[in-house]
C-alpha cells in the first residue's frame, strides 16, 4: 500500500474529523441480570451488589425481599459479572485524539508510530480537489470531512506502532489517559512483550526491579508501507 497522505495547502494544520463515538463501557450484575452503565455505577441497583471482574471477587447473594420480582430472586449461575467494552471504539477515537494533539503543535509530516495511533483516517473518495498539487484550504478542509478511520492492517507500520508503544510503557514516559485505549493496557502490552521475550524484568537494589526492552532485532523494512499524515 502506497503512503496516504493527506496535505493541507500552505502546510496549514486540517483538523481530522472525529470518528463516531466509541460505545459505553456496560456490565451485568451476575446476581439479577440488571444492565449498567460502569461510568454511572458500580454497585447495582437493584441487588446491591459489586461488580465483580474476578473469580476471587466475593459474591454476596441479595437478601430474601417479597417485593422484588421473582425472576430476578434466584440467579447468577455465573459467579462474576459480565461486561462489554468497545475496544476498537475507543482504539479508533485515542488515535483521533493523539494524532489530532500531535498535528497541532507538529507542521512537519506525522507518521503513526510516533502517535502511537493505531487507526488512520482515509478517504472515502478521490476527489479531484486533491489532486491538484496545490488544493485549496477549503478544498482540504471539505476532503477530511469524508474519511473513514481504518485499522491498520500492513504488518510493517503495525510492529512499529506497537514497539513503539512497548518503548513507551516500558520507560514510564506514558500518561494513561492519553496513550492507553484500554483499560490498563499499558500493564498488558508489557506483559505480552514479556513473554515474546521484547521486555526483560531485572533488578534494581532497592527499588525492587525495573522492565528493560530487549533489542527485537533490525527495524522492519518496507518503508513504502509506511502510513504518513500531514
Amino acid at each position: 500500500m502506497a503512503s496516504q497522505q493527506l496535505q493541507p495547502a500552505h502546510g496549514s494544520i486540517v483538523s481530522l474529523p472525529p470518528p463516531p463515538s466509541p460505545q459505553q463501557w456496560k456490565w451485568r450484575c451476575h446476581n439479577c441480570n440488571t444492565k449498567y452503565r460502569l461510568a454511572t455505577t458500580r454497585r447495582c441497583l437493584t441487588c446491591s451488589h459489586y461488580f465483580c471482574t474476578s473469580l476471587t471477587s466475593p459474591v454476596m447473594k441479595p437478601k430474601p425481599n417479597p417485593k422484588r420480582p421473582k425472576q430476578l430472586r434466584k440467579r447468577g449461575s455465573n459467579r462474576t459479572c459480565a461486561s462489554t467494552f468497545d475496544f476498537a471504539g475507543w482504539a479508533r477515537h485515542n488515535s483521533w485524539r493523539r494524532l489530532t494533539l500531535l498535528s497541532s503543535s507538529s507542521s512537519s509530516p506525522i507518521k503513526l508510530e510516533e502517535s502511537f495511533a493505531t487507526f488512520y483516517p482515509c478517504p472515502l473518495s478521490s476527489s479531484p480537489s486533491l489532486s491538484s498539487p496545490f488544493p485549496s484550504a477549503a478544498d482540504a478542509e471539505a476532503e477530511m470531512e469524508k474519511v473513514q478511520w481504518n485499522p491498520i492492517r500492513k504488518l510493517v507500520p503495525r510492529r512499529k506502532v506497537i514497539l513503539a508503544k512497548e518503548r513507551l510503557y516500558v520507560n514510564k514516559q506514558h500518561n494513561c489517559f492519553l496513550h492507553c485505549d484500554y483499560p490498563s493496557e499499558c500493564r498488558h502490552m508489557i506483559f505480552e512483550a514479556y513473554e515474546q521475550g521484547r521486555v526483560t524484568f531485572t533488578q534494581d537494589g532497592e527499588q525492587g526491579g525495573k522492565w528493560v526492552v530487549v533489542d527485537p532485532g533490525p527495524e522492519p523494512e518496507g518503508h513504502d508501507a509506511d502510513i504518513v499524515l500531514f
